[in-house]
């Protein structure tokens, strides 16, 4: 990393450096990046993940404090690098780091991070500066007349760009070239017909958890990421887009269709501690926008959240919000019953765990018997709570 930070840093501006060192510079570029892949992929197997912190992250932190007193992306990103893991690297017009984000800790600076966040920070820095080469490369293209537009340098391969600066002209076929069209993202479910991924059935899965990331136990309200933003939201998606990162701060929750524990994302959302769940079949389909509902980042089980009138809240008007047990099949059980102030237990009934003066055990079974209120192991309730109604904190619990 020493090394990679030196060579950058000993780098004139572009527009400042002769043709042959401009591809001198590209060209020392892709040897060390892969060398730098290689270095990453041997300290994610070998060494320690040591704080746990991310390069996004980092920026994050750094975009929340930096911002208001500096609102022209360039000059922000010049003194602060770090920033440039929050967008894709890009031969065209760079894309804009968000507007504002809340508040995201405390920013350490990028020697801070741990070997393998640091080496995928010189990856990306390593990229914004081919992206600067090759750029001022296609402007001088044009300006000799080898190239009509500068913005169909991402059409050349390096070998033909390499050739045209030893004055063997451009590719002939180039003027029919067209550039890659704009496909959508892939389906969460898919499977190929004649190589191209065809979306699955619609219904394929109606339950089933996923697999838990980590982030504790959080409820909250449903939201697809677009929009007014909810209090306590949980953020539902089909893919864990790295654009999403600047989303994470504050979140109450992360459910995604696809993924694994090792995404990007994933790894970031249990830096800020958000609970997370991946793999989660249909999530957004089953989770509407504006669904109450909870995450389970150990276990990976999303629950929809029902709003049951209880006891004395029944005589104030009030709800309280209790997580929708699984009934085993997929369907969930309403473990409250009636507004009378009483638990049901279900059939196959037995004594309940929430009898008069007792609380019951923080994870008392709750399956088709009933059996009371499902509860995360660290639930706000006190231990002389009888019914959520007797609990003014209760629903703050829940929502936190």
């Amino acid at each position: 990393m020493a090394d990679v930070d030196r060579h950058l840093s000993e780098l004139p501006a572009p527009e400042n450096m002769l043709t042959g060192r401009l591809f001198a510079a590209v060209s020392w570029g892709r040897t060390v990046l892969a060398s730098l892949h290689a270095q990453e992929s041997l300290a994610g197997a070998l060494l320690p993940q040591g704080s746990g912190a991310t390069a996004v992250g980092e920026a994050l932190a750094v975009l929340s404090e930096a911002r208001a007193a500096e609102p022209d992306d360039g000059r922000l990103i010049a003194r602060h690098p770090v920033l440039l893991s929050l967008l894709p690297p890009s031969l065209g017009p760079r894309a804009p780091l968000p507007a504002r984000t809340p508040w995201a800790g405390v920013a350490r600076g990028a020697a801070a991070l741990p070997a393998r966040e640091g080496l995928r920070l010189r990856i990306r820095w390593v990229q914004e500066m081919q992206t600067g080469m090759v750029c001022e490369m296609a402007r001088r293209l044009a300006t000799a007349g080898l190239l009509d537009d500068p913005s169909r340098v991402p059409l050349l391969r390096w070998a033909e760009l390499t050739a045209a600066s030893d004055g063997a002209g451009l590719p002939a076929d180039l003027p029919e070239r067209l550039s890659r069209p704009h496909r959508p993202a892939r389906p969460a479910a898919f499977r190929l017909a004649a190589g191209r991924p065809v979306p699955a059935p619609a219904g394929r899965a109606t339950k089933g958890a996923g697999q838990g990331a980590g982030g504790g136990f959080g409820s909250g309200t449903a939201w697809h990421g677009a929009g007014e933003r909810p209090r306590s939201p949980v953020l539902v998606v089909r893919t864990l887009d790295p654009s999403l990162a600047s989303l994470l701060p504050g979140l109450a929750g992360l459910v995604a269709e696809t993924g694994s524990v090792l995404s990007h994302l994933a790894v970031l959302a249990r830096e800020f501690e958000v609970p997370t769940a991946v793999g989660v079949p249909d999530a957004v389909d089953r989770f509407p926008e504006g669904t109450r509902m909870s995450v389970d980042g150990g276990t990976g089980a999303v629950e929809e959240v029902r709003v049951t009138v209880v006891g004395e809240a029944a005589e104030r008007g009030e709800v309280v919000e209790c997580p929708r047990a699984s009934s085993g099949d997929g369907a969930g059980v309403d473990t409250l019953g009636p507004a009378a102030g009483t638990l049901s237990p279900g059939p196959g009934s037995g004594p309940d765990p929430l009898g008069p003066g007792t609380r019951g055990a923080p994870n008392a079974p709750s399956g088709p018997r009933g059996g009371g209120i499902p509860l995360p192991s660290d639930s706000p309730l006190p231990s002389n709570c009888v019914l959520p109604s007797d609990c003014p904190d209760y629903r703050e619990g829940m929502a936190s």
